[in-house]
């Protein structure tokens, strides 16, 4: 029985295994269930197919094994349960960790800042695809959208927990990115260089959200900033 979470498409749901009395057996599989592959002995979701939250909690998807060896065939199942998963761009156990390393770190804020230079609208596909499971999840409010809430929440936890963001006798302050005041449902977060931070001895000061947005507006304009100079 595998736990199978709603709302990604294609997954890989892991090799199929057969104990046979008689010994090792190699067999063919071939998935009676239209919505499913078996591919190199995986069961796999079709590209598009996946388990929606209206979707039985216990699924058997029925299953033709062919003994290549012998050239009998049997008939067999494996169960399948489907768990929530209302934020599939979300790292549910711990949202702020945000590349999956187990702690969070102003490098999570960073990949925030680069994912919303990337995608600057903020929609998230859903369903996500099964190929998307190596990027970063960057929803981390989880509410379907990449926004600078996002950024904010991540900064917010840092400055709660401190992992990994402060080295001995060292400080630094992360600033909020800068940002059109007037545009924040459809924004661009300027371009942050990772190379220009050293995450190992960076502090992160404490932002409520009035300060952020506040610090974001008061970013001078690149533009304008360069007049000045003239």
């Amino acid at each position: 029985k595998s736990l199978v979470p709603t709302n990604i498409t294609g997954l890989d749901l892991g090799r199929i295994l057969v104990e046979d009395p008689d010994g090792p057996t190699t067999y063919a599989f071939t998935s009676l269930d239209p919505r499913f592959d078996v591919v190199a002995g995986k069961l796999v979701f079709k590209s598009q197919e996946y388990f929606k939250p209206t979707d039985p909690i216990f699924t058997s998807v029925p299953l033709l094994a062919n003994d290549i060896s012998g050239g009998s065939f049997l008939r067999m199942s494996v169960v399948l349960e489907r768990i929530p998963n209302n934020a599939p761009w979300q790292n549910t156990p711990l949202r702020w960790d945000v590349d999956r390393s187990g702690t969070i770190t102003p490098l999570d804020v960073l990949l925030l800042i680069d994912a919303i230079n990337a995608n600057p609208i903020g929609n998230l596909p859903s369903p996500r695809s099964g190929d998307t499971l190596g990027l970063p999840d960057v929803d981390v409010d989880g509410d379907g959208r990449l926004t600078p809430l996002d950024v904010l929440e991540t900064i917010n936890r840092l400055n709660g927990t401190g992992t990994g963001a402060v080295g001995e006798g060292e400080s630094g302050r992360l600033l909020a990115p800068s940002i059109d005041p007037l545009r924040v449902d459809s924004l661009r977060v300027d371009s942050l260089r990772v190379d220009s931070l050293r995450v190992d001895s960076l502090r992160v000061d404490s932002l409520s959200a009035d300060s952020f947005f506040a610090e974001i507006g008061s970013q001078a304009d690149p533009l304008r900033a360069r007049s000045r100079r003239r």
